[in-house]
């Protein structure tokens, strides 16, 4: 969120980064083409034909647009009080995930509510950002200092483990990206050395 002493009435559209929102589009674009590619049907040769998978992806691809737009044009304070509100809720669907879930693929993420899906991990990946992001931008923090690194590190760890128990890898390793967004606000390189020896280790031990 941006500080205090610049806000005004205004949407979060005079903040968007458009080179990130470029290679977000990119790399949809990507994914779109590559599931395309992957479940290619004779009888079913336009990428557009929604009966198929690629043609719903792109249904799902207008949505979040859709989504990402309502989101843009809302004055930005609003997700201030409701961001640490958002996170707790979250962490509670996390943690009913691992009793009351699906096992998908062999990781219990999923809620299973008629014939929809909801796999928690992706909105607790939205609450974390909103979370930190209302944390730097309230606080003033210098993440050169330990005691200014461990709220962000306790916000990152708490819904990673959950998801660790699931297990789900795939959803987890997203959260070592909020890494790089800590060293962007100046956590010390030797952070990030440490964490990728843990890394490396884990996967030469197969632990």
């Amino acid at each position: 969120f941006p500080s205090h002493d610049t806000r005004e009435q205004r949407t979060v559209f005079q903040y968007v980064d458009l080179p990130i929102l470029f290679t977000v589009m990119a790399l949809m674009l990507v994914g779109w083409v590559s599931i395309y590619a992957a479940v290619y049907n004779n009888e079913h040769q336009s990428i557009l034909d929604l009966s198929q998978s690629y043609g719903k992806q792109l249904l799902w691809i207008g949505s979040a647009f859709f989504i990402l737009v309502i989101i843009l044009g809302t004055d930005y304070r609003i997700f201030e009080p409701a961001s640490y509100v958002f996170y707790a809720i979250t962490l509670l669907l996390l943690a009913l995930v691992l009793v009351f879930g699906r096992e998908v693929n062999g990781a219990k993420a999923w809620f299973e509510i008629g014939g929809f899906r909801l796999q928690p991990a992706e909105f607790a990946k939205v609450a974390t950002c909103l979370g930190i992001a209302n944390y730097i931008g309230n606080s003033g923090l210098k993440f050169d200092k330990l005691k200014h690194t461990l709220v962000p590190v306790i916000l990152i760890s708490a819904p990673l483990l959950f998801i660790m128990l699931q297990p789900d890898t795939g959803s987890a390793l997203a959260y070592f990206s909020f890494i790089f967004l800590m060293y962007r606000e100046g956590l010390s390189i030797n952070y990030l050395l440490l964490i990728a020896f843990v890394g490396l280790v884990s996967i030469v031990t197969g632990k």
